[in-house]
């Protein structure tokens, strides 16, 4: 899906915080959870200065009742995002959670699950929790004592404060090729160990987790991290077999004793959308790829070459 809602803005966001999946946002400000409600495990970054505290815009007790859930509940001054994750959906555009914006304003938002627009999304909420300061008890109990004026400002302090900035999130596309192997007991004891990390950061519950062994000092390990996109071309002793599975996201990037493994999140049967190396070859083809590709690839590719392969990938195949 990649559509622009505005009158029905809302009730897509209750179908999809309705929906299985982690939620994730870094909304400005937060006043009423009736329709987005966070809780175990959901991670939520909101201007909760004392002067959004102040003027009614963020709420005291909403973010209380978050953290008592399990969120985790971050407070960065000057955010003026409206960014929502729900598992592989992201919501961008004006609304904050509030019941003016449900109610009275006019507002736009982006709902898409592209999961090129979803990675950076959520690289950016990644980002501005890294910028923001830890919502913990003591917090809570000093904004809670913060009187509300409504349409008022706390001045002082939050006005001479320098402006926070969060990088733009970048992500890298690439196309690489996994050789089939055996490890020793070893060297599958630590591999698993990363993937009991990696099933911590999946955004869905119903993911599944595939890992990349690299050894080699090539581009992909030395550059690649949490966010990147990947098309995964898996193959044994003959290439021909091999097997190209469809888009995935790397969530979690371990190192190990002279090798590095790179643990990628995959939706629930994802080994039935895969192809061949022949339909695979002539599906870049149909597509306008003009770079060579090889089952051992392992390489960074344009922004364009992966978004074309995933909006074809569904659709007939040659």
């Amino acid at each position: 899906m990649q559509r622009i809602f505005s009158d029905g803005l809302w009730n897509e966001i209750k179908r999809l915080a309705g929906s299985r999946g982690k939620q994730r946002a870094a909304v400005a400000y937060v006043s009423d959870d009736t329709i987005v409600k966070f809780g175990e495990g959901d991670l939520l970054v909101a201007d909760a200065t004392d002067g959004a505290i102040s003027s009614g815009q963020t709420s005291a007790l909403l973010i209380e009742k978050a953290f008592e859930r399990g969120t985790q509940v971050f407070s960065l001054e000057g955010l003026h995002s409206k960014v929502m994750l729900f598992g592989d959906t992201a919501v961008i555009g004006s609304a904050n959670i509030s019941k003016n914006s449900v109610n009275l304003h006019v507002e736009a938002g982006l709902v898409t699950d592209n999961p090129g627009i979803v990675s950076m999304a959520r690289a950016f909420v990644e980002a501005a929790k890294q910028k923001a300061v830890k919502v913990d008890d003591k917090f809570i109990a000093r904004i809670k004592k913060i009187k509300v004026v409504r349409g008022g400002w706390a001045k002082g302090k939050n006005k001479k404060k320098k402006k926070n900035k969060v990088l733009d999130p970048g992500n890298q596309y690439w196309l690489v090729g996994v050789p089939e192997g055996d490890f020793s007991e070893d060297v599958m004891e630590k591999i698993e160990k990363g993937e009991q990390e990696a099933e911590k950061k999946k955004s869905s519950s119903s993911a599944e987790i595939e890992f990349i062994y690299c050894f080699s000092n090539d581009g992909f390990r030395k550059s690649a991290k949490p966010g990147d996109l990947i098309v995964m071309m898996k193959f044994d002793g003959n290439w021909r077999n091999g097997r190209v599975y469809r888009h995935a996201r790397i969530i979690h990037r371990k190192g190990l004793t002279r090798a590095t493994c790179f643990y990628l999140e995959m939706p629930r049967g994802y080994a039935r959308s895969a192809l061949d190396w022949r339909q695979f070859k002539a599906l870049a083809k149909r597509v306008g790829i003009t770079a060579r590709i090889k089952p051992w690839t392992s390489r960074r590719i344009r922004e364009r070459d992966w978004t074309v392969l995933y909006d074809a990938w569904g659709k007939k195949n040659p």
